[in-house]
C-alpha cells in the first residue's frame, strides 16, 4: 500500500479512527500492555532489591510508586563506596539496539552524580560522552569526582566503566534555586492534546487492521515499545514511520511510565527526564533520508547535553520537540526543547550521533598536523597576539604562556581557556583525526598573574573516533573542565543544514570603533561610554563587523537574537591543518554570545548586571577557515533562574553551517537574593 494512502488515512483520521481516540482508552490499553511485559520482565524482584541511592535525593519521602518506577525503567544503582556505585540491571531495545539504552546510561550517571548533593542544589546541566557500547551482559560501575563545591554551583565528573573500559563520561553542574523570575524562553508549538492522541502500539495495530503496513513492519514495531517504562504519543505518526523525505523536525508526547511521587527531590524528576529525553531524538535526522526500511543504517549516540530550566514532573505529560541541525560527514547534530503542559519550558537537550548508510564508506586522511614545527610564521605570530600558545611540560601536561582579559572582565577570557584545552587536546592526536566536536564547564574564574597548567587524560583511542578530557588547574584548583572528541573525515555528503540569514557582506559594515567614534561626533552616546567602548576592543585578536549595531548598544529593549561577523586577526597560513583553524575559532566563539540574553533588558547601561559563563558546546560540521568573515547568529534559548541559555551558528561566506555552539551563563542583577 502506498504513503498517499496512509496519508489520506491520517488525514481522515476522524473518520478512520486511526489517528485520534475511537471508543476506547488509549491510555490504558498502552499501560496494560507494557504493564503485562514489563511485569514478566521483573518476575521476583523484591522491594530490598530496589535501589536506594536516591533515597538521599528525596529524603524519606522514597515512595513505593518510585520504587516501582525505578524497578521498571531500570536506573536503581546499588552503592559500593562513597563515591562508587554499580548497576543492577541493564537493558536494551529487543532487536533494534546494539547495547545499552542511551537514556539508562545518562539517568544512571546523574543518580551517581546527586548522591550526597546538598538538599538546596538542583542539577542544571549535563554534559556527556558515548565512548563504547554497553553490554547487558556484565554490570558497570559508576566512579563518581567531586569536581567542585561551591555555594551557589556544584560540579561532578561520573566515568561509567564495563569490564576496565570507560564506555561514557559525563559532567553534571547543580545549583541553588535563585528568586530571579522567568524573562524568556522559546514558545511551545500548538499541538494536539496527548488524550486526542492513540498510543503508538495502537496506531501500529489500526495501520496493520487496515493493511497499510506488513505483519513484519508491525512486528517491529511492537517489538520496539517491547519493555518501555515510558508514555509516548505521536504528534503526528506519520513522521515516525520514515517512509518518504520529510523536513527533520517533529513532536511527540512523553512521561514516565506509572506514578513517581508527589514529594520528591526535583533532581529525582530531572534523572527520569534524562532517561527519558534520549528516546527519538537522533533518529529525527532519518527523516529527510527516508524511505529507510530497504537500507543498512548504522546509528549511534556520540553525545548528549541537557540544560534543565525550571521544575518538572516526569511523571506528568510533556512535549518534546526535535530537529536537525546538521547532517553530513556521517554524523547529525539534533536539538530538542521540552515543554510542560503548561507551555513552560523546561529542558533543552542536544544530541550527536553517528549517522550512515554504509558502514564500509571511505574514510578520508590528510597529512598534516597541530605540531609547533608545522606551523607557519603567519601562526606563529597570530597564536603569540591572540595568547593561544602553550609550552609542552610533558606528553599529557601543557603551560599556558600568557593570559588575558580585557579591560571589563573579571578573569581571563572564556575563549581563551576553551581554545588552549583544545589545543592541549589535540597534541598527540592521529593526523587523520579532527575534531568535532567540544563539551565543557567553567568552574572559577582565571587570573592573568598566574600561569594554567593543562592536564590531559587519553579517554579513548579508536580507529575513527577518539577522546580527551582535560583539566585546567591554576594554583592548584581546578578552573575549567572539557571532553573534546576528534574522528576521521568520511565522504558523506552534507544532506541537510540550516540555512544561513541573508544579511549585508562584512565589506559593507564598519568596524565597532569606527561606529562609536561616529556616534560621539553626533553627541549620541557619552564620552564615558566612548571609552568603555573602545577599551573593551582594546587588545581584540579579532576583527568584528556588527550587522545591526543597536542590538549591541543596548539602547533599547530587543528579542534576544542577533548577528555578527567575526575572524582573525592576521593571516593563520594556508597549509595548516583543520585542527588549528578549528583551535582559533573555539577562541572566537566565546564572544558575545551570552550576553546575548541581556537584549530584553536593554538599556542596561544604569542597570548593574553580573554576567559570566557557565558552560559552552561546540559542534563542528565541515571545514572552516578563522581567519575568513563568518557569519556569527546567536539567539537566547531561556533566561530564568539566574542564567541563561543561548545557541549560535556559524556560516562560512559561501553559506555553509560549519559550527553551532551552544553556552549557558549566569545572568542576574548586581544584587540578587538567593
Amino acid at each position: 500500500m502506498g504513503f498517499n494512502h496512509l496519508l489520506k488515512m491520517f488525514k481522515y483520521s476522524a473518520a478512520t479512527n486511526l489517528y485520534a481516540k475511537a471508543n476506547f482508552s488509549s491510555i490504558s490499553t498502552g499501560q496494560n500492555f507494557l504493564n503485562n511485559i514489563l511485569g514478566i520482565g521483573l518476575a521476583g524482584k523484591t522491594k530490598s532489591s530496589i535501589n536506594r541511592c536516591l533515597w538521599n535525593l528525596s529524603g524519606n519521602n522514597n515512595t513505593s510508586e518510585l520504587d516501582s518506577f525505578l524497578s521498571k525503567s531500570f536506573l536503581d544503582l546499588e552503592k559500593i563506596d562513597e563515591n562508587l556505585f554499580r548497576s543492577k540491571t541493564l537493558w536494551k531495545p529487543k532487536k533494534v539496539a546494539r547495547g545499552i539504552y542511551g537514556g539508562q546510561l545518562i539517568g544512571q550517571a546523574l543518580i551517581a552524580a546527586s548522591h550526597g548533593m546538598p538538599e538546596s542544589q538542583h542539577i542544571h546541566s549535563l554534559h556527556s560522552y558515548f565512548l563504547q557500547s554497553g553490554s547487558t551482559d556484565r554490570p558497570i560501575l559508576y566512579h563518581v569526582d567531586k569536581t567542585r563545591d561551591g555555594k551557589t554551583y556544584c560540579s561532578r565528573s561520573v566515568k561509567v566503566v564495563q569490564a576496565g573500559s570507560p564506555i561514557f563520561t559525563m559532567q553534571a553542574s547543580f545549583k541553588r534555586a535563585e528568586s530571579v523570575p522567568k524573562t524568556h524562553q522559546n514558545t511551545m508549538p500548538k499541538v494536539p492534546l496527548p488524550d486526542e492522541l492513540l498510543s503508538p502500539i495502537e496506531v501500529l495495530d489500526n495501520l496493520r487492521k487496515q493493511d497499510l503496513i506488513s505483519e513484519e513492519r508491525h512486528k517491529f514495531g511492537l517489538e520496539w515499545f517491547e519493555g518501555f517504562p515510558m508514555d509516548v504519543r505521536w504528534v503526528d505518526p506519520t513522521s515516525f514511520m520514515y517512509t518518504v523525505p520529510q523536513n527533520p523536525k517533529r513532536s511527540v508526547w512523553i512521561k514516565a511510565h506509572g506514578h513517581i511521587g508527589d514529594n520528591l527531590h526535583q533532581n529525582t524528576h530531572k534523572c527520569c527526564l534524562a532517561y527519558l529525553s534520549d528516546l527519538y531524538i537522533l533518529q529525527t535526522a532519518l527523516m529527510p533520508l527516508s524511505p529507510i526500511w530497504d537500507k543498512s543504517i548504522f546509528v549511534a549516540s556520540l553525545d548528549h547535553s541537557m540544560w534543565f530550566h525550571a521544575p518538572v514532573r516526569s511523571d506528568e505529560w510533556l512535549l518534546y520537540e526535535t530537529e536537525a541541525e546538521h547532517i553530513g560527514d556521517g554524523r547529525a547534530l539534533c536539538h530538542g526543547r521540552i515543554w510542560d503542559s503548561n507551555g513552560t519550558l523546561v529542558t533543552t537537550v542536544a544530541q550527536e550521533g553517528v549517522m550512515r548508510f554504509n558502514t564500509h564508506c571511505k574514510i578520508n586522511g590528510v597529512m598534516s598536523v597541530v605540531q609547533k614545527n608545522n606551523q607557519s610564521p603567519e601562526l606563529d605570530s597570530f597564536l603569540t597576539r591572540s595568547f593561544l600558545d602553550l609550552e609542552k611540560i610533558d606528553d599529557n601536561l601543557f603551560r599556558s604562556k600568557s593570559l588575558w582579559k580585557h579591560k571589563l572582565a573579571r578573569g581571563v577570557y572564556g575563549g581563551q581557556l576553551i581554545g588552549q584545552s583544545l589545543i592541549a587536546a589535540s597534541y598527540g592526536i592521529p593526523e587523520n583525526q579532527h575534531i568535532h566536536s567540544l563539551h565543557s564547564y567553567f568552574l572559577q574564574k582565571g587570573n592573568t598573574d598566574l600561569p594554567m597548567l593543562y592536564h590531559v587524560d587519553k579517554t579513548r583511542g579508536g580507529k575513527t573516533y577518539c577522546s580527551r578530557s582535560i583539566k585546567a588547574v591554576q594554583a592548584g584548583s581546578v578552573v575549567f573542565t572539557m571532553q573534546a572528541s576528534f574522528k576521521m573525515a568520511e565522504s558523506i555528503e552534507k544532506t541537510h543544514q540550516l540555512p544561513m540569514p541573508k544579511v549585508p557582506h562584512p565589506n559593507e559594515l564598519k568596524a565597532p570603533p569606527e561606529i562609536l567614534s561616529t556616534l560621539r561626533q553626533h553627541d549620541l552616546i557619552t564620552e564615558e561610554r566612548l571609552r568603555l567602548g573602545l577599551e573593551y576592543f582594546e587588545g581584540f585578536p579579532m576583527d568584528i563587523r556588527w550587522v545591526d549595531p543597536e542590538l549591541f548598544l543596548y539602547i533599547r529593549p530587543h528579542y534576544p537574537k542577533r548577528s555578527v561577523w567575526i575572524k582573525s586577526r592576521g593571516h593563520i597560513g594556508d597549509d595548516q591543518h583543520q585542527n588549528v583553524h578549528k583551535c582559533c575559532l573555539s577562541y572566537l566563539s566565546d564572544l558575545y554570545i551570552v550576553q546575548t540574553a541581556l537584549l530584553p533588558f536593554a538599556p542596561i547601561w544604569e542597570k548593574p548586571f553580573f554576567v559570566t559563563s557557565l558552560d559552552h558546546c561546540m559542534w563542528f560540521h565541515a571545514p572552516c577557515r578563522a581567519d575568513d568573515w563568518l557569519l556569527y547568529e546567536i539567539e537566547a534559548e531561556n533566561t530564568g533562574d539566574g542564567r541563561a541559555l543561548c545557541h549560535g551558528r556559524i556560516w562560512d561566506t559561501n553559506g555553509t553551517l560549519v559550527t553551532t555552539v551552544s553556552q549557558e551563563g549566569v545572568i542576574r542583577p548586581a544584587v540578587a537574593k538567593l
